[in-house]
């Protein structure tokens, strides 16, 4: 048996997702998960033991942490790559969600509703908690303009946890379909299958999209460049975080 755990973020849980598929077909059982997002592994087989964090230092066996930094400069692979060589898999590893669909309700009511037009999934700005989170925090204004640059032409859902989002909410009224705080684990996983494209900062929200194998624009803040080379915001570049950079298209707040 092995164990594997990552950190909290949900993008860290797609990663954790990943790698314990990959180690499934290569044949390492049994694996237990030890998951700060237990819903995004309950499709499973019962090769895989998902177990809350709170049991980690009573159940870990041969221990492995899915990890990757920021800031460091002498990393010259991505964040995905990274997390890989933690556990002991260096060659490739696909990153992909792996998801049938579970909520077919939701699926098809986005889908009926979107009336032909491309499904844009979008998360509003967040509330930096940081200097770093800050620095790494696209303009407000940048951000509107292109979500209202497509509210006409796209059918747009607005996602996201509410204690983590900046309010006004990013978009206003570019928003057809309006889900923050609304959705599970599961329905998150259903609507990234269901969408055309995503919009996002640097956040979970790219994992996912490369996870599901989606295009998606990435709105980077331009004035992270100016700090130092050990600091987390001048790391977060499309070379650092992407891992499918064919998916991607790359805007500056400038």
């Amino acid at each position: 048996m092995i164990s594997l755990v990552a950190n909290k973020g949900l993008g860290d849980a797609l990663y954790q997702r990943a790698i314990t598929w990959h180690l499934l077909e290569q044949g390492t059982v049994p694996i237990r998960v030890f998951a700060w997002w237990p819903d995004a592994f309950l499709d499973f087989p019962n090769d895989v033991e998902v177990m809350r964090m709170e049991l980690l230092d009573k159940y870990k066996v041969n221990l492995r942490h899915v990890a990757y930094r920021l800031n460091s400069p002498k990393t010259t692979t991505n964040q995905f790559a990274t997390a890989c060589q933690s556990v002991g898999l260096n060659g490739h590893v696909d990153l992909k969600l792996n998801w049938k669909v579970r909520n077919y309700r939701l699926f098809e009511t986005v889908k009926r509703r979107s009336v032909g037009r491309p499904i844009l999934l979008y998360q509003p700005l967040k509330r930096p908690r940081s200097i770093e989170q800050h620095r790494i925090r696209p303009h407000d204004a940048a951000f509107e303009r292109y979500l209202k640059a497509h509210v006409q032409s796209h059918f747009c859902i607005r996602i996201g946890h509410r204690a983590y989002l900046s309010e006004p909410w990013s978009g206003g009224e570019a928003c057809h379909m309006d889900l923050v705080g609304k959705t599970s684990i599961p329905d998150l996983f259903d609507l990234a299958l269901a969408s055309d494209q995503m919009f996002c900062e640097p956040c979970f929200i790219v994992v996912l999209a490369e996870a599901a194998n989606k295009p998606f624009t990435c709105m980077f803040a331009a004035r992270a460049k100016q700090f130092d080379i050990t600091s987390v915001s001048r790391n977060v570049t499309p070379e650092r975080i992407f891992y499918k950079p064919h998916l991607a298209t790359v805007l500056y707040d400038e």
